[in-house]
């Protein structure tokens, strides 16, 4: 230890001389023969201090002070490597970190876009699924309306006399039963039963009227109750029928 020296009078420590050194609270070395042990002054500050023996039972913290730099250089070397190692690694991993989240920026941001770009056609086609679903059930119930009109119709075929109105004058009933008749002589009566004609269905088994008389007009046919009677064999019309023919015969008087 060839830099440790008396900052009095600069006398190094050697084997021959013995001469104790000290170590001042001010960190100033100290040859006994300059040190006053009446008067503990430090002769470099000139103040009040306090001393310790140079020797083997200093503490480890003074100790350090005049230990082998090379040997502490060798393990300052030695953890200054391994810090700058670790530091390495994870400098490493933080810059493949930072490249690899670069590199998936764009994709991420590409995805981003596809995925609300689904989620919309999605909704959409919710949306549409529930207007299906919708018009299905709507379809379903007209079907059923249609198939229960079709076990039960609610209109049915009828003869000149039910669709000429009992609240019309005479001549415009007799009008209307002439159109009704003429454009009735397109269908053949043989094909329909009385009932349906004249609205009773009781009468099921009445006989149909002959080809000779889906020629004749109804005016001439409409002459008397008689004539009606032979042309429609074994049926006996209703009594709304016979009134509109007496009211038809009364009011062809006067002309």
């Amino acid at each position: 230890m060839f830099w440790v020296f008396c900052t009095s009078c600069f006398t190094r420590p050697s084997q021959e001389s013995n001469r104790k050194f000290f170590v001042t609270n001010c960190c100033h070395v100290i040859c006994e023969q300059c040190f006053n042990k009446e008067q503990p002054m430090c002769r470099r500050c000139a103040t009040p201090c306090k001393v310790i023996l140079c020797n083997s039972e200093m503490p480890n913290e003074i100790k350090e002070l005049f230990s082998d730099a090379n040997e502490k250089a060798s393990t300052f070397l030695k953890v200054l490597d391994y810090q700058n190692t670790q530091r390495f690694k994870l400098m490493s991993y933080y810059k493949i970190n930072a490249q690899k989240y670069s590199r998936a920026k764009p994709i991420f941001k590409d995805l981003e876009m596809k995925y609300y770009s689904l989620e919309k056609k999605n909704a959409s086609l919710v949306q549409k699924c529930f207007s299906l679903e919708n018009h299905i059930e709507e379809l379903n119930r007209k079907l059923g309306w249609y198939a229960s009109k079709s076990f039960h119709p609610s209109t049915s075929y009828k003869s000149p006399f039910q669709q000429t109105s009992f609240h019309d004058s005479p001549d415009e009933a007799l009008n209307t039963m002439s159109q009704n008749f003429a454009r009735s002589q397109a269908t053949p009566y043989s094909s329909m039963n009385m009932g349906s004609m004249f609205g009773n269905s009781r009468v099921k088994n009445a006989s149909p009227f002959s080809s000779e008389s889906s020629h004749t007009p109804l005016i001439n046919s409409l002459s008397s109750n008689s004539s009606l009677r032979n042309k429609i064999h074994s049926f006996t019309p209703p009594s709304k029928t016979i009134e509109l023919l007496s009211q038809l015969n009364k009011s062809r008087r006067p002309f």
